[in-house]
């Protein structure tokens, strides 16, 4: 398997690697809302600034076949 995440990686906060949980958590700050989850609970955590974002949001998950759910939460 290739690198993963494959775009954006130094933005986003791995979590465990074996959970099928992918968080976009839009516009609220990574470190108001990762601090009070488990870190074993999502592999993934990122923010969505754009309408140009969601196609990488979309490769990101196509690329881990493990990730099954991703959630959108947040202000925006």
């Amino acid at each position: 398997m290739t690198t993963w995440p494959l775009y954006f990686a130094r933005n986003l906060t791995l979590g465990a690697p074996d959970s099928s949980i992918g968080l976009c958590l839009l516009w609220t700050p990574q470190e108001r809302v990762l601090p009070a989850l488990p870190p074993n609970g999502y592999a993934v955590a990122g923010n969505l600034y754009s309408r140009e974002g969601i196609s990488y949001l979309v490769r990101n998950v196509l690329a881990r076949p493990r990730c099954e759910l991703s959630c959108c939460v947040g202000a925006i």
